[in-house]
């Protein structure tokens, strides 16, 4: 099963990049627990957002789980791993 999630067709550019923004949301995510009066609840109550107290742990555990998803390469569609297969009708429903 490892082997399945860690290999991919697409170009090393376009993994580094799935990797990099995975990590952003994956670190922004843990720092709305870490520091909640700067980044999560704290900053949402200052912002304007309604239910800070939901809407800020909530927005963290998103954040954290689809980062960790897209660093693993689950997080994206499987058509979209090269471009060969955007443009050859790859069909993602299947």
């Amino acid at each position: 099963m490892q082997s399945v999630i860690l290999r991919s067709t697409a170009p090393s550019a376009t993994v580094l990049i799935r990797v990099m923004v995975g990590w952003v949301f994956l670190s922004e995510g843990i720092q709305k627990f870490l520091f909640p009066a700067a980044l999560g609840v704290g900053r949402f109550a200052k912002i304007g957002i309604p239910a800070p107290q939901f809407s800020g742990p909530f927005v963290g555990i998103v954040e954290v789980v689809c980062g960790a998803l897209l660093i693993m390469g689950l997080g994206d569609p499987p058509c979209f791993d090269s471009a060969a297969h955007r443009h050859s009708g790859c069909n993602c429903d299947d």
